[in-house]
């Protein structure tokens, strides 16, 4: 739960509000849909080790945003009527354990304009910082 202001755009009001990122490779996208100040999200994960140093891992959450921060003809942000926004994000990753480090590669689903899944090849771990507008 957060209490931020509204502020003098839509694009600052949203990098102001707290971003939903269950799945490491949404921490590398700016996702509208996935931002608001009050929000409520359930998920579930499936892990399966079926040979050594190799698993399975399916993940699936459900995100509803209390008021949804839109955007008017003036670039202006304003709130939505409470819990009239819901959106799914999930990923199905194949990963490699190796002695040394990772290999995963997943296939990733995420409510968004545009191309909804995306393929990502990694090699190592995903590294972020904290963020300075989010802390």
């Amino acid at each position: 739960y957060s209490d931020k202001p509204m502020s003098s755009n839509y694009v600052s009001t949203l990098l102001l509000a707290t971003p939903y990122e269950p799945l490491p490779f949404m921490k590398s996208l700016f996702l509208e849909n996935y931002r608001a100040n009050i929000y409520g999200a359930i998920g579930t994960v499936f892990d399966y080790n079926f040979i050594k140093n190799f698993h399975l891992r399916v993940d699936g959450y459900y995100y509803v945003p209390y008021e949804k921060i839109l955007v008017d003809d003036n670039n202006m942000a304003y709130k939505s009527g409470p819990f009239e926004y819901n959106y799914f994000a999930g990923s199905a990753r194949l990963v490699f354990n190796p002695p040394i480090g990772v290999v995963s590669a997943s296939v990733n689903y995420v409510d968004k304009p545009g191309s909804k899944f995306g393929f990502l090849l990694n090699i190592g771990y995903m590294i972020f910082n904290k963020s300075e507008l989010n802390r």
